[in-house]
């Protein structure tokens, strides 16, 4: 984006609850559905697919990743479970991938988790080889396999 003076604006990534995003002038409901729609459009590997209404009634452990400017884009989304430290989904906005959004969102989560918990884990479709690469890059590893799913665990989450 560029300004009237020819410099670029300022953009600031934020992660966030999905409840804090009134404090942003952001409307929850428009952004669940966003995601809702990245899980259906880009979602083939996930193992649980939400809808806008589950995103909303699990707030309290869904965080979105927003680049904010002029304007405020949904770049990325994260689901914990806080009761199993599990990581239950991940979304990246396709024209955000390689930008470390997904990295920043992990790291965020396992942050999190990390006042609970000292492991971390995520499930993966067994075929979904770029997030067996991506989840292996952070440092997770395999732990165990069943039917067409593979557990990534995390040792020490922070």
């Amino acid at each position: 984006m560029q300004s009237e003076n020819n410099t670029k604006t300022e953009c600031l990534l934020k992660i966030m609850r999905i409840s804090e995003l009134t404090n942003w002038g952001v409307c929850p409901n428009d952004i669940a559905l966003q995601i809702e729609s990245l899980m259906k459009e880009h979602g083939e590997g996930f193992l649980n697919m939400m809808t806008a209404t589950e995103i909303l009634e699990s707030r309290k452990r869904f965080y979105v990743a927003l680049m904010i400017g002029e304007e405020v884009e949904l770049t990325g989304s994260i689901a914990l479970d806080m009761f199993t430290s599990e990581i239950t989904s991940l979304c990246v906005n396709p024209k955000w991938r390689k930008h470390g959004i997904g990295k920043q969102l992990v790291q965020f989560a396992l942050h999190v988790l990390s006042t609970r918990f000292e492991d971390s884990f995520v499930w993966i479709r067994e075929n979904n080889t770029v997030a067996k690469t991506f989840f292996l890059n952070l440092g997770f590893i395999e732990d165990k396999h069943e039917e067409e799913s593979i557990k990534m665990m995390i040792v020490g989450c922070e």
